[in-house]
């Protein structure tokens, strides 16, 4: 009975402290924070989105050559295991 009370008195506080006006001026200020500390220079969001195309680039190779090393352990096990005297594409 006494974790019900508990429950419900955390959730009564916490209705009102988020609808008080003491949370609604720290998340102004938050925004305003926000805005005046933000990213304000276009060269530096010009070279932030370029860093992102150059890392999304680098992953879709470090995918590309993790999918050549899983097929080269497959043909390599093939051959060592006795079933194939070539490897695929070498007949």
């Amino acid at each position: 009975m006494s974790e019900l009370f508990t429950l419900v008195a955390v959730l009564v506080i916490a209705r009102w402290y988020f609808r008080s006006p003491l949370c609604g001026a720290m998340a102004e200020g938050l925004r305003r924070w926000s805005k005046s500390h933000g990213p304000q220079d276009e060269e530096l969001v010009r070279s932030v989105h370029g860093l992102t195309e150059q890392v999304t680039a680098l992953r879709d190779e470090v995918l590309e050559l993790g999918e050549r090393v899983d097929f080269a352990e497959r043909a390599l096990t093939v051959v060592r295991q006795g079933g194939v005297h070539t490897l695929p594409g070498r007949e």
